[in-house]
């Protein structure tokens, strides 16, 4: 009998959540352009090819990354902006929910002003700019 833990074998789409999730979690630790694909299977305890059964290429990881930060952000602003009693207090509250955002997810600055990874990855660029510009809705929305 083996000391070695048994893996939990996990869907495609848990699977995907947690690679993006240890991504930004070494992203944080280490820095978004020192992370690497056996960086991801070794903090998940899967090989290398495990990663890329889920995902075509490093850039399509950092993609859905980006992808997860838009979708998560949009939403908690959204959620915090739909609280507030007035467009000042709307505000106030979108701006705080987004430093608890980052604060509970530190790298998301690093992924989003990666000038390295943009300029690897016109997808994600583009995706940077939408989120960017949806962001900027967002507060101009409030102050009309």
């Amino acid at each position: 009998m083996s000391d070695k833990p048994v893996r939990k074998r996990l869907g495609a789409d848990e699977r995907r959540e947690e690679i993006i999730r240890v991504t930004l979690e070494l992203a944080a630790r280490q820095g978004v352009d020192d992370v690497t694909t056996q960086d991801m299977a070794q903090a998940m305890g899967v090989t290398q090819g495990a990663v890329f059964r889920h995902f075509p290429s490093k850039d399509a990881i950092w993609l859905a990354v980006m992808q997860w930060v838009r979708d998560r952000l949009m939403s908690v602003l959204g959620r915090a902006a739909g609280q507030g009693c007035d467009p000042l207090d709307a505000l106030q509250r979108m701006f705080f929910a987004h430093i608890d955002f980052i604060a509970g997810h530190p790298a998301i600055p690093r992924v989003l002003m990666s000038e390295n990874l943009h300029g690897r990855s016109p997808a994600l660029r583009q995706l940077v700019t939408e989120i960017m510009l949806a962001y900027e809705a967002k507060i101009a929305g409030l102050l009309r």
